[in-house]
């Protein structure tokens, strides 16, 4: 008799706690086996934004290397989405943090530089190119981040050789 009110006990446990709803949040417990906003959370941590930084890393000279930003004002303002040292080193603000990339490889061919650090691939894609003259080129073009689970492209304008 103890064990069918043990396994009944147990039974109707499981199911009430199924769909446990924070009655002070909507939020469903953690434990519960449909809970959608622990996915959403889990997506949102994946996702990839590039966002605009004003502060240049230390080894990045103002009077040399490349910057790129969404949009001339933003250029004007310097605000800038990606910047590198002529190519070696680059720097693009994701997700609100300023990230590292070293250069692996050019094709002269595509105009495409491949950067990477530990976890995410930069891809950047030079689709024009105009000379300034002393030694400036503005150019135009697409960055692309890649991290295996999410994908992102903007488009740029910017400036090498100041």
């Amino acid at each position: 008799m103890k064990k069918y009110i043990f396994l009944i006990f147990t039974a109707s446990l499981f199911i009430c706690c199924q769909n446990v709803t924070d009655k002070s949040t909507g939020n469903q417990h953690p434990f519960t086996k449909n809970n959608k906003s622990m996915l959403v959370e889990e997506n949102k941590k994946k996702k990839i934004t590039i966002d605009a930084f004003t502060e240049l890393p230390k080894d990045i000279d103002e009077s040399s290397g490349c910057f790129f930003s969404i949009s001339k004002e933003d250029m004007e303002n310097n605000r800038y989405i990606c910047v590198n040292n002529f190519a070696n080193i680059a720097y693009v603000s994701i997700n609100n943090t300023v990230n590292k990339f070293i250069l692996k490889n050019y094709n002269e061919t595509n105009k495409t530089y491949s950067y990477s650090n530990d976890s995410l691939n930069l891809t950047i894609k030079v689709n024009k190119k105009t000379s300034l003259g002393d030694e400036t080129t503005q150019m135009e073009g697409v960055i692309v981040i890649e991290n295996g689970e999410s994908k992102v492209e903007q488009k740029f304008i910017g400036i090498c050789g100041l």
